[in-house]
């Protein structure tokens, strides 16, 4: 408490010079990222120098698993940094591990501060894209979709694969009852892939014209279109956190339980492996609903109860 009330009193230009003087005699390596810390409180105005040196931070906490510790090392990273694009690139990042770390009120104003620096066209779709992601998980499904969608037509004239990536995120929300009534067909966007294009674009050329289909209620064209996504997948060795939730969800909707196992339980040890709380709970969702298809009700019980928790 006395700790508390000498900060407390100090002026900012004494906190700032104490944190300099802090900065200063921490040489010990096991210091290096409180180092950076004092360093970052006794910086007033934007610096490159700190700015970079707390992205190093930031990685390292995302090394250990440290989501929430890397999302606030990019944040402050962002608010030393002059130049706009740059700034909303730290702040996109710090949303995306706010997110992973089960923060989505505030992953969802740090992409908001983002959107209003971001100029690049792809990077605006990927702040869409996340922003879709957090209303498709915390408040409206159908306003996902069409956000989703209407993103991916933006940039799809100039970004194909990146629209592509989109519309598949797009109608695999679809997919589970919640399209939204956009006038834009996913699967006119962009052409399908080329036999000769590497396997992860013809992988989410197969999903999204297999999801599509099954928006459709076209059981027959999605199956043969999602057996030759799996196929593709196989070739691709580990698949990426964008791919692998979309092939877990296109095995849900084919009552393909095995995969649907397979694919779930590597989201669940990858989210184990790296701390995301958010993708922690939404396999242990994904996977519950295999778990009672196959008759595994214990392990069904267990996944549900943990997911109720981490979501409160």
């Amino acid at each position: 408490l006395v700790r508390s009330a000498v900060y407390g009193a100090a002026t900012s230009s004494v906190r700032r010079r104490t944190h300099r003087v802090l900065a200063e005699v921490m040489t010990a390596r096991g210091d290096a990222d409180r180092r950076v810390w004092h360093l970052a409180a006794a910086t007033a105005e934007p610096d490159a120098g700190v700015a970079a040196e707390l992205d190093r931070v930031a990685e390292r906490a995302v090394q250990r698993g440290g989501l929430e510790a890397a999302s606030a090392a990019w944040e402050r990273a962002a608010e030393l940094t002059a130049e706009r694009q740059s700034r909303a690139q730290r702040r996109y990042s710090a949303a995306r591990h706010a997110w992973l770390a089960g923060q989505p009120t505030r992953a969802r104003r740090l992409l908001e501060a983002a959107q209003t620096d971001a100029v690049e066209p792809g990077f605006r779709a990927d702040i869409a894209r996340m922003r879709a992601r957090i209303e498709w998980n915390t408040g409206s499904a159908v306003l996902a979709h069409r956000m989703i969608l209407e993103a991916a037509a933006e940039i799809a004239p100039t970004d194909p694969a990146r629209a592509r990536e989109m519309a598949t995120f797009g109608v695999a929300v679809a997919s589970f009852g919640n399209d939204s009534g956009v006038l834009i067909n996913p699967v006119e966007l962009v052409p399908d892939p080329a036999p000769a294009d590497p396997p992860r674009p013809r992988c989410f050329g197969r999903l999204l014209l297999g999801l599509h289909r099954v928006v459709q209620e076209d059981w027959a064209g999605a199956a043969g279109a999602l057996q030759d996504a799996f196929l593709v997948a196989e070739s691709l060795g580990p698949a990426d956190q964008d791919l692998l939730p979309n092939l877990g969800i296109a095995a849900l909707q084919l009552s393909d339980d095995e995969r649907a196992l397979r694919y779930h339980n590597l989201l669940l040890s990858r989210a184990q492996n790296t701390g995301a709380v958010l993708m922690f709970r939404y396999s242990l969702i994904r996977l519950a609903f295999s778990q009672i298809a196959t008759g595994q009700w214990a392990a069904a019980a267990a996944s549900t109860e943990e997911a109720v928790k981490l979501g409160r």
